[in-house]
């Protein structure tokens, strides 16, 4: 048989794309004993603990703010994170810029400019590090314009082996 190029073959619809390849499969002459092998990696880290994480989000429209905390909250939900705490202050940030109308004299006529910073501060209680990446990573990736975010880690950690060990003497002689 003749190569006659792609489209001798395979134009002719899909029986004739299974028969092309069917001439071209060669059985294997010795038997072939598939291995699944699983690395195990012992020098895993341990997941870090998070007692808690705050998230504070700044922006110059409410109406976001209050939008985008809904999609956290509800995103944390769905990952069955602890949600804490989601609060506002009463008053939002206020800095104000007062400026001359003209460039040269005139200094009973000014301007004055006002740019108002809205915050809402939402807390998620007792997270593993992987479920905080994930969740972090997520959020981040769908703030909308004008928002930025602050995050606050709090873990838990091992206390010192000093202290560990004082710690034990200490309540040992109490004991006895």
């Amino acid at each position: 048989m003749h190569w006659l190029g792609p489209m001798a073959y395979f134009s002719h619809g899909p029986s004739s794309y299974a028969s092309v390849w069917d001439q071209f499969w060669v059985p294997c002459p010795f038997p072939v004993a598939i291995v699944h092998s699983q690395r195990v990696n012992h020098s895993e880290k341990k997941d870090v603990l998070y007692g808690s994480v705050e998230v504070e989000i700044h922006s110059g429209e409410p109406a976001v703010l209050l939008s985008y905390e809904w999609f956290a909250t509800y995103a944390a939900k769905q990952l069955g994170i602890t949600i804490g705490k989601c609060w506002a202050p009463q008053k939002p940030h206020h800095h104000r810029l007062t400026l001359l109308k003209s460039v040269h004299i005139y200094k009973k006529h000014r301007v004055q400019y006002e740019v108002r910073t809205y915050f809402r501060h939402m807390i998620y209680e007792r997270l593993t590090e992987s479920t905080l990446k994930t969740f972090l990573e997520y959020i981040q990736r769908n703030v909308p314009e004008g928002v930025s975010l602050k995050i606050s880690k709090k873990s838990f950690m091992n206390l010192p082996a000093q202290l560990t060990d004082h710690v034990s003497s200490v309540t040992l002689k109490q004991i006895s």
